[in-house]
């Protein structure tokens, strides 16, 4: 049985506390014979840290999970990458939200459809909010690096009761491949703290020829976004500046337009003076970020990734509107084909 190494991390969840202990809990019940659960806290210090272990010394009577608290926060994206510098004798990695409730045989299900091909680096099921409305059955990039959740928003839907090849899979539930990690250059950007981790590296794996799978597994309940929203300046700041280090970093045929949008970004925030600051913060920031890497010579080519075309007009709305608006034109005209949120 192949073995697998589930990374889970908390930071100051003592305000959905009974959400984190239902998602370990969860873990610790999953089908599956050859799994360790490492619980990283990022050095939280609302006391959730404390509850947390206490809860694993309570139940753990299997001994496989190992907790560790940092010295500091070190984000999502800096979180995993520990969890998975620990994880190097495994043969698979999966990372699972603290807010996620999984599936006891999800695991098992998604292990077997990863080892089924050599050439699959990463697998997600169906993530589904607490209402049972569909979260995410994969994720598809445009040729702007845009975003769209498959399904997302429906009970149910014809197409995601089949397999498909997507982008990226989803952050809150993956399981990735060892080997496929291994090799890329870097794993995960600790710098980037947030909303720059799997699809920068699901769209690299394309590249060095792994595909990244959505299959119609139950994978679990995700109560989406319940840390961010507790900061919603940090979460704000993370994703304009790492949507732009990931446009500016990727070779494709719209690269140079990654700026103007960023900037036209701007103009609905200077009503809000600390907003706009926080705004110019991020996009100087991954400006100079994005430059410092190209420098070096790393780039990101993606002309082997599943991207959704675009057309002129839904390239002009990406530039000039945000992005829940300019979705809708691309969301509208493939509702017919896939189920875009």
């Amino acid at each position: 049985m192949k073995s697998v190494a589930i990374v889970w991390i908390n930071y100051n969840s003592i305000k959905f506390i009974n959400i984190v202990q239902k998602s370990l809990e969860s873990l610790y019940e999953l089908n599956y014979p050859s799994y360790k659960i490492l619980v990283l806290d990022n050095c939280s210090n609302d006391g959730s840290d404390r509850i947390i272990k206490e809860s694993i010394e309570r139940v753990d009577k299997k001994n496989v999970i190992r907790f560790y608290r940092t010295s500091r926060n070190y984000g999502y994206t800096g979180g995993n990458l520990l969890g998975y510098l620990l994880a190097k004798d495994y043969e698979y990695f999966a990372v699972i939200n603290n807010d996620v409730i999984v599936r006891s045989e999800s695991l098992a299900k998604l292990i077997e459809n990863i080892g089924n091909e050599d050439n699959i680096g990463a697998v997600q099921g169906i993530l589904r909010f607490p209402n049972m409305i569909v979260n995410s059955a994969g994720h598809l990039l445009d040729e702007f690096l845009v975003s769209y959740a498959i399904g997302l928003g429906k009970i149910d839907h014809p197409y995601i009761k089949q397999s498909y090849n997507v982008t990226y899979t989803n952050g809150a539930y993956s399981v990735y491949r060892i080997n496929a990690l291994r090799r890329l250059n870097e794993v995960y950007f600790p710098e980037a703290f947030g909303y720059l981790d799997d699809d920068l590296i699901g769209v690299r794996m394309w590249n060095l020829g792994y595909k990244s799978k959505y299959v119609p597994v139950e994978a679990g309940i995700h109560y989406s976004g319940t840390t961010f929203m507790h900061y919603n300046t940090l979460a704000d700041e993370c994703n304009v500046r790492n949507r732009l280090i990931f446009r500016l970093i990727t070779e494709n045929r719209y690269k140079n337009l990654a700026i103007p949008a960023s900037i036209s970004r701007l103009f609905p925030t200077i009503i809000n003076k600390k907003y706009f600051e926080n705004i110019s913060r991020a996009i100087v920031h991954g400006l100079n970020y994005a430059r410092e890497r190209v420098s070096r010579g790393y780039r990101i080519k993606a002309n082997k990734v599943p991207l959704i075309k675009l057309t002129p007009l839904e390239i002009l709305a990406h530039i000039i509107l945000p992005n829940r608006i300019s979705k809708r034109l691309v969301i509208e005209r493939l509702k017919k084909k896939i189920p875009l949120g």
